[in-house]
Formats: structure tokens, C-alpha cells, sequence
């Protein structure tokens, strides 16, 4: 090569380095004289890492329309810049400085400022992602707390959701879960009352309204939180006037497939119902969350989780109105069905109901003398008093003499009540406080020779292993129960071939029958 065109690369080539030396010199001298920056304790020792660190906050600066904003602490809102940085040498110190100094009232403000004022999506992004970190410690929620980080949080859910934002919402969402776990457990009511604000609770409504919009997370953290202040006697009233029923009957109406999501839900729900007054406002709600979980369990939705919960029956019981027909009643006598049927959860919720409480309210329903409330009255205690802590509660009551009115007349239910009652003659009879006592009751004694009147093959079976149980408890040979009617019709069922299905059962009551000398 000729040597005067190499001597002229050469030169072209440190005349370029040295204007980029130039260039380097001038980003960095405006900057500093921008940030007037105090230089880091703990400043990153390779050169390449400060000229990485002038660029990009020269460039974020540069690319912001509105220029450098004014913020009360510009050292923090520098390393928030460099924490956005795609080098990870740069990134992470930045990162681990700006949260050493982040709990000084000064960065907070700086962060929070941002969040309510700035456009910028990476910047609120990195702001929120930093709050985070710091909510997870519960030394720190106080200070959040007292700072106004809750506020600002707040208008961060009550935004209008876009794609940018959501993320946002999310953390925001985890920040005042944090704060608020935080504060309900380490402070007073009267303290934590202060933090329950209708804009909290109109932001979690909202939200759990347009729950399809949301991202599952998002809603998932807002159940907890809804669930966490249900647990609080004091904050219940808030709840129930904040109408948050309504946004959780939405989600239950939804939200079905994840079982401990359905059962925070029913439990909140409960709390609340638990809470709630006796206004005609509050009777609509508790009729209409009543309603709800009725519809989860004929859906087969909840069954298990709700027979798990104490005090259920006890609490559904307090919303019988025993003084007129309503349409709860009839809700809440199938609901202790559909409870008291599930295969797994039977014995469970079967210790609730036959408690003295929940029975003589049940119990006391007949009253009403309407028969579909008489249909699932007897239905619940056919099955019910197959326990016999039951035994004493039905045989004091009216029960026999108001089921009389019922058996009089001919209606859609009148077969399957008669079927019922044939059980709970059974059941009862075969226990020694029922045989010892309704001998002479009057009223039980007319129901069942009406019931045998019929001769209805099921009715006769059961009545058969009545006498079997009568005799055994009251050791005598004979039965005033064993009448001719059942006899005649026990004898025509074990004749009729039509009833194939039910001979072997009858073959068996014959067999005891002989065998105790009847």
C-alpha cells in the first residue's frame, strides 16, 4: 500500500477516536451539570460501566418530550433510569442502590409522583415493581402505608384498563394486599378502619363486576383481600354497604372451576351474611346470596366446601321466617338437602343440622301449613332422624299434629311425603325413646294408621321394620302397631309380582317378624 494513503487512514482514524473521545466528554459534562449528581458510594469501577451509565440517562432524557422532570429527588430518579437499562451490569447495581435509598421520604415521593404524573409505562412499571419488593417486608408496610402509598395504589386499579396498564393493576393489587395484611394484623380497628376507604371497596367491586376484563391473578389477590377483611367483625358493615355481595355472587356465577377459590368466596360471602342487619335492603341481599348458593349446589359447584363450614346450618336457620311463607325458606330447606344428601360430606353436615337450634326452626316451619315447605321439611327429616339425638326434639313438637293437615288432601306431594313419613315412623320406633313414648302420643298414633290406609308397598315395608324395631325395644311379642291393614298389605306385597324388586327386603321383615313371634 502506498505509505502516504496508510499514514492518511491512520490519521483519519485517531482524528475519528478523538472526536468520539470529544463527544464522551461533552455527554458527560452535561449530564453531570444536569443532574448536579452527587457521585455513588459504590460506583462500579470499570470505565465502560460509566459511559453506559451518562448514555442512557442522556437518552432518557433526550427521548422524554417534556424534558428532565422536576422531581424532588433526581439522584433516585437516575438510577430508576439506569435500573431500565439492557445491561445487566448496569441494571442490577442500579437496581440494589435505588432500594437502599427508596424508603427516604424523598425517592418515595419521587416514585409516587411518578406513578400519579408520568406517560411513561417503563417508568411506572419499574416504580410498581420496586414498591413490590418493598410491601413483601411487613416493617416496611407502615411506612408505605403512612406515606400514602395506599392512595395512590388505589388510583392505580381505578384506572381505565388498557394493555399497557394492566400489569399495573396487578401490582398495584399485591401492594395493597400487602399493606393491608400488614396493618389488620399489627393494629387496632379503630387503625386499620381508617385504610378501609369506599374507594377501596368501589375499586374491588368494579372490578369484580368486570372480572373478564381482569387477569385471573389480579382477581384472585382483590378475593383474598375482600376475604381477609370479611374474618373482621368491624369491617362487615363496610362490606355489606359497599354492595361487595354483589361482586362476589358475580364471580361465583363465574368463577367455578378452581374449588379453594369457590370456597373463599362462600365463606366471605357467610361472613359478611353473618353481619348483616335486618333492613328490607339487607333481607334482598342474604335472599339473593341465599339464592346464589343454591344454585351452585344443585350444580353440583361447592358441595364439599360448604358442608365444611361451621355453623352453616345454624346460620341458614336464622333466615327461616317461621311467621309467613317466603321464597327463602324453600331455598334454604333444599340447600340442607343438597348438603345433607352429598355422599362425602354427609355426616359432616348432618352434626349441624340435628343441632336443637337448627331442628326446631325446621321443625317449626309446618306451622306455615304450605306444602311444598311441608314436602322438604319431612323429606330433611327422613333422613335427619336416623340419628336418634333427634328422637326426643320431633316427638315434643307439634310435628305429628301439623303433618295430619297435609295427609287430608290429595295434591303432587301427598305420595312422597306419605313415603317420608313412613321412614321417620320407622326410624323413630326403632329407638327406645320413640317406642317408649309415642304409644301415647295421639297425634302419632292417627298419622299412622292414615298412612296404612293407602297400602302403598314402600310405605308397608318401612311400617314392617317399625313393628321389627317397636318390639325389639319394648321387648314384647306383640305390637299395638302390628294392625290387620299392615299385616294385609304386607301379605299382598310379598304376593304381588310386580313388586319384584321389593320382595327380598320383605322376605327378610317376614323372616323377623316369625322370629319374635309376631
Amino acid at each position: 500500500m502506498d505509505p502516504n494513503k496508510m499514514n492518511t487512514l491512520f490519521l483519519g482514524c485517531f482524528g475519528i477516536l478523538g472526536l468520539y473521545r470529544i463527544y464522551r466528554y461533552v455527554l458527560n459534562l452535561n449530564i453531570e451539570r444536569f443532574l448536579a449528581k452527587k457521585p455513588l458510594e459504590h460506583e462500579d469501577s470499570t470505565s465502560n460501566t460509566t459511559d453506559y451509565r451518562n448514555v442512557a440517562i442522556f437518552n432518557s432524557f433526550a427521548n422524554r418530550d417534556s424534558g428532565f422532570p422536576v422531581l424532588e429527588n433526581q439522584q433516585a430518579y437516575a438510577l430508576l433510569l439506569l435500573s431500565l437499562s439492557n445491561v445487566v451490569e448496569l441494571s442490577g447495581p442500579a437496581e440494589k442502590a435505588l432500594l437502599t435509598q427508596v424508603m427516604d421520604e424523598s425517592c418515595l415521593n419521587m416514585m409516587l409522583e411518578l406513578l400519579k404524573t408520568s406517560t411513561d409505562y417503563s417508568l411506572q412499571d419499574k416504580s410498581m415493581e420496586i414498591i413490590c419488593l418493598l410491601s413483601e417486608n411487613g416493617e416496611n408496610c407502615n411506612r408505605l402505608a403512612e406515606k400514602g402509598v395506599l392512595r395512590v395504589m388505589l388510583q392505580k386499579m381505578g384506572s381505565e384498563l388498557t394493555p399497557q396498564n394492566s400489569n399495573s393493576i396487578y401490582q398495584a393489587a399485591f401492594i395493597v394486599q400487602n399493606i393491608l395484611q400488614n396493618v389488620l394484623q399489627h393494629k387496632s380497628s379503630r387503625f386499620s378502619n381508617q385504610y378501609i376507604t369506599d374507594g377501596l371497596l368501589s375499586n374491588i367491586l368494579n372490578i369484580f363486576k368486570n372480572h373478564d376484563q381482569y387477569s385471573y391473578p389480579t382477581i384472585k389477590i382483590l378475593v383474598d383481600i375482600v376475604n381477609q377483611l370479611s374474618i373482621r367483625d368491624y369491617l362487615c358493615r363496610k362490606l355489606f354497604n359497599a354492595k361487595i355481595e354483589v361482586g362476589i355472587l358475580t364471580l361465583l356465577n363465574e368463577h367455578t372451576s378452581e374449588t379453594s377459590q369457590v370456597r373463599k368466596l362462600l365463606e366471605t360471602m357467610l361472613n359478611i351474611m353473618t353481619q348483616s342487619g335486618a333492613s328490607a335492603d339487607d333481607q334482598n341481599i342474604i335472599i339473593w346470596a341465599i339464592g346464589m348458593i343454591h344454585e351452585l349446589l344443585i350444580q353440583d359447584v361447592g358441595n364439599k366446601d360448604f358442608s365444611r363450614i361451621n355453623g352453616l346450618a345454624q346460620l341458614l336457620s336464622n333466615h327461616l321466617n317461621l311467621s309467613k311463607a317466603t321464597y327463602a325458606n324453600g331455598l334454604i330447606l333444599r340447600i340442607y338437602w343438597c348438603l345433607y344428601n352429598h355422599k362425602d360430606e354427609m355426616r359432616v353436615f348432618s352434626n349441624e343440622i340435628i343441632k336443637t337450634p337448627v331442628l326446631l326452626r325446621i321443625l317449626g316451619l309446618l306451622g306455615l301449613k304450605d306444602y311444598e315447605i311441608c314436602y322438604w321439611v319431612v323429606d330433611i327429616l327422613s333422613r335427619v332422624s336416623a340419628n336418634a339425638i333427634s328422637h326426643p326434639w320431633i316427638v315434643s313438637s307439634n310435628f305429628f299434629s301439623n303433618i295430619r293437615i297435609f295427609l287430608k288432601s290429595k295434591n303432587d306431594y301427598n305420595r312422597q311425603i306419605r313415603q317420608d313419613l313412613s321412614i321417620i315412623c320407622m326410624h323413630l320406633l326403632n329407638s327406645e325413646v320413640g317406642s317408649s313414648i309415642l304409644e301415647s302420643v295421639d297425634s302419632f298414633n292417627e298419622v299412622y294408621l292414615d298412612l296404612l290406609e293407602n297400602k302403598t308397598p314402600e310405605i308397608i315395608l318401612n311400617l314392617s321394620l317399625a313393628v321389627i324395631g317397636h318390639s325389639i325395644h319394648t321387648k314384647k311379642s306383640t305390637s299395638i302397631y302390628y294392625t290387620k291393614d299392615l299385616e294385609n298389605g304386607f301379605i299382598d306385597l310379598l304376593l304381588d309380582q310386580t313388586h319384584d324388586r321389593l320382595h327380598i327386603q320383605a322376605a327378610k321383615n317376614a323372616a323377623s317378624l316369625v322370629n319374635i313371634g309376631i
